[in-house]
């Protein structure tokens, strides 16, 4: 189960490919494929840290969902084309 969980993360930016998202501030899929790693790369670690049974599994979905959104909010918000942002 952890396998299709991780593996989902990985693909499900792949919806956007031919969109933009302006909730993140019209991130692309680069910047959508850079945050779930960085949100994969966490998954793995909690598991790795815990090793507990499903209890492991709950708490890295949590941090993982946690890290992705927010790396993902950081870098819409960092682009120049952010809304709220303007160029100088």
């Amino acid at each position: 189960m952890a396998n299709g969980v991780m593996i989902f993360m990985a693909l499900y930016p792949l919806r956007y490919l031919k969109t933009k998202v302006d909730r993140l501030g019209k991130a692309d899929l680069v910047y959508l494929l850079t945050t779930s790693v960085i949100s994969i790369a966490v998954t793995a670690a909690v598991v790795v840290t815990l090793q507990n049974g499903i209890t492991t599994y709950l708490l890295a979905g949590v941090a993982s969902l946690a890290v992705w959104m927010s790396t993902a909010w950081w870098v819409g918000r960092s682009r120049t084309d952010a809304p709220g942002t303007r160029e100088r």
